[in-house]
């Protein structure tokens, strides 16, 4: 994908989901200031002004946790692993040329605040693997592709908010092989 497409996509991204994509906390609680305390289930571990994180549960593989809009207390993801308690007060960046050494694990969906689907995918050790869908607000397919240890791979779809396929990129290893762009010709 062009830079320029890929700055206008991560400038949505970040307009889009404000402050799931950011590596700073504006707010620690308290209680998770130090490494000795233990969160309890049902605590919201996570607050940088737009977005809260609650603790649903402590399990083998990790914290499950699951973030909300704080303003709405819609969900802004369905329920995902973070594997290290040290990283539970932390939004991390996702920017979809780079998913790896992500603090998450498992399956991971995002959601507008109008509860319409943004984003799925996978996260295995720590990076991307598998399928990869994004939304537009409208519901509208945004882009399809699959990752392999983080990096973009095989043959990707990019449609416009009307549903219009307008480009397909193929990615070897994360790095654009060919690139078609579809001309829609409607009205003429």
């Amino acid at each position: 994908m062009s830079k320029t497409i890929l700055h206008a996509l991560l400038v949505f991204f970040t307009i889009s989901l404000p402050c799931f994509a950011t590596t700073h906390v504006s707010y620690i609680i308290p209680s998770l200031k130090t490494n000795a305390s233990t969160p309890k289930e049902g605590q919201i571990v996570a607050d940088n002004g737009t977005l809260y994180r609650k603790l649903l549960k402590i399990t083998p593989s990790g914290y499950q946790v699951q973030n909300f809009y704080k303003g709405t207390q819609q969900k802004q993801t369905n329920p995902f692993i973070i594997k290290d308690k040290k990283n539970l007060s932390f939004f991390q960046d996702l920017e979809i040329d780079h998913l790896q050494n992500l603090i998450f694990e498992g399956p991971l969906t995002l959601w507008f605040n109008n509860n319409t689907k943004f984003m799925s995918l996978y996260i295995k050790d720590g990076n991307a693997e598998g399928a990869f869908h994004m939304y537009y607000l409208n519901g509208q397919p945004q882009i399809d592709g699959q990752y392999k240890a983080g990096k973009a791979e095989g043959l990707w779809y990019y449609w416009n908010g009307k549903g219009e396929l307008e480009q397909k990129i193929y990615y070897k290893q994360g790095n654009r092989q060919w690139q078609k762009n579809i001309i829609n010709l409607h009205g003429l």
